[in-house]
């Protein structure tokens, strides 16, 4: 049974989302009944604010034009992040996306594009908390034909 439970370090703040990236020391200890205090070794905790993983369109395939020409709007999806309020989504036809074709702050684990034209493109996703962003998701390369 737990006594007591105190953070030593003030810097973090999870649900405020201050500090989402880092390391945390803790010790446990316990008072138990015969008068003995238990005490644990320092340990450490590391924790990262992680980009999505991204879903679809699969890396490296080919859509062909036919395919899109009977889909309404080309559909990107990546999966959630816990305490994430939006995703940036960026889709550019270079690996070093300076060609950007999209760039846009969304509330949800999906963007779609109404057309998109022949050729190679680019694609990442990151988490946003407040005034934070994770690193961009790994980039994932698909075509068009």
């Amino acid at each position: 049974r737990f006594s007591k439970r105190e953070f030593t370090d003030e810097k973090v703040v999870f649900f405020n989302k201050e500090v989402i990236n880092g390391e945390l020391s803790y010790q446990v200890k316990a008072l138990v009944e015969n008068g003995f205090q238990l005490v644990s070794k320092v340990g450490t905790i590391k924790y990262s604010f992680l980009p999505p993983l991204l879903v679809h369109p699969n890396p490296e395939k080919a859509y062909t034009s036919a395919v899109l020409k009977d889909e309404k709007s080309f559909i990107f999806t990546w999966r959630k992040t816990d305490f994430t309020d939006e995703y940036e989504f960026e889709l550019a036809k270079d690996a070093s996306f300076k060609d950007i074709v999209a760039k846009k702050i969304v509330e949800r684990n999906f963007y779609s594009i109404l057309k998109l034209a022949a050729g190679n493109y680019h694609w990442r996703v990151r988490s946003i908390a407040g005034k934070l962003k994770s690193q961009p998701s790994k980039v994932q390369t698909f075509s068009v034909l």
